[in-house]
């Protein structure tokens, strides 16, 4: 009988526990970068101007899109973003919608920007090639979502 009552325990607490955690799924953990990101951007030939990055982060790859607006015209920009994440440090490429013309020849005009996150705070430097050489810059983004 004494065994019979312990069968019977084990089964109810079971039951119990088995309603109780019903439709719930484990919380891992959430993506750092998913989000949008606005704050500076510095550029060493457009001087100071104001950037905006939508990502997605799926396990270490990112994509998403991006814009830099800045006070001569000239050097707003807008395009894809794709990369990865290892850690808090992330490698992503922005590559504007248009190249950009070179004389005879066309550069893509990416931004290879090398970043780290803290928190809501995505800060970093880029690199990219121009027709007039390499030049660079640095961005200094928050979380805006």
């Amino acid at each position: 009988m004494r065994s019979y009552l312990i069968v019977v325990r084990t089964a109810i607490i079971v039951a119990v526990f088995a309603v109780a955690c019903r439709g719930r799924t484990p919380s891992g953990p959430t993506d750092p970068l998913d989000g949008t990101w606005t704050g500076t951007m510095l550029h060493d030939a457009a001087g100071s101007g104001s950037a905006t990055l939508r990502l997605e982060q799926s396990g270490a790859a990112v994509s998403g899109t991006w814009s830099a607006d800045f006070d001569e015209t000239r050097f707003d920009v807008s395009g894809s973003v794709g990369g990865s994440m290892s850690g808090t440090m992330a490698l992503l490429f922005l590559t504007p919608d248009v190249p950009a013309p070179c004389g005879g020849t066309t550069l893509s005009g990416t931004l290879t920007l090398n970043a780290s996150i803290h928190g809501d705070r995505l800060t970093g430097s880029f690199v990219l090639f121009t027709c007039a050489g390499a030049e660079g810059g640095s961005v200094d983004l928050a979380r805006s979502d």
